[in-house]
């Protein structure tokens, strides 16, 4: 009975140690300095963008060799009770790059929210179009899509409050629609491919000019 015992101990253990990790993208976080200090954190300067949650990854060592790549982490969450731009503090034992798969979700829901809200928000039924190549690009917060931007060779004139006069806009920011589009968006970047995305063009975080991507050629 007792040796019953332990074996059953030894497998409920074993399969608590094996659910210990996440998988996503990795990209960087931008945490200021402020907020790293009020929740006690050393690094965090990068993210995992998983299907459910956005972590902030604790842990020392440079991750820039990593940076846009589908990997699985192991380790443990860190709970906190600081507000951390709707993320959760995942801290990292080890990481290791996996292969991605497609989940070839139906986001029609989502597409048609989407509209009704730029219908809505922006007065804007007609879709925009840009040309040109993928970049890595940095989000402005953690909790502001942003790790891709499209280079564009003709600029957009783009005034916010305060300015002036307009900008002259060569790179635009991409707020991506889910993993799979994420997969695209970093493969038309290594490809260096001339794409086309579709979408809405509206103005968003620190008066900078955003697009909402729907589709990729």
């Amino acid at each position: 009975m007792k040796k019953s015992i332990q074996i059953l101990l030894v497998l409920f253990c074993s399969s608590a140690s094996a659910q210990n990790y996440i998988e996503g993208f990795v990209h960087t976080s931008n945490l200021g300095d402020y907020h790293k200090k009020k929740a006690n954190l050393i690094s965090s300067d990068y993210l995992l963008l998983t299907t459910d949650n956005n972590y902030l990854l604790e842990y020392p060592k440079d991750l820039e060799l990593l940076i846009g790549k589908y990997c699985k982490i192991y380790g443990h969450e860190i709970v906190t009770d600081q507000w951390l731009f709707a993320c959760k503090v995942f801290s990292v034992d080890s990481i290791v790059k996996i292969e991605y798969k497609y989940q070839n979700l139906n986001n029609e829901a989502a597409i048609v929210s989407i509209k009704n809200y730029h219908k809505a928000t922006y007065d804007k039924i007609q879709l925009d179009t840009l040309s040109g190549k993928i970049i890595r690009y940095h989000r402005s917060s953690p909790d502001i899509s942003g790790d891709y931007a499209v280079k564009i060779d003709t600029p957009i004139p783009f005034q916010s409050e305060g300015d002036d006069e307009p900008l002259q806009l060569y790179k635009i920011p991409l707020n991506h629609l889910d993993h799979d589009m994420l997969f695209n968006l970093e493969s038309k970047f290594v490809s260096k491919q001339q794409v086309t995305l579709i979408g809405y063009l509206y103005s968003g975080y620190g008066h900078m000019l955003y697009m909402q991507v729907i589709e990729i050629y």
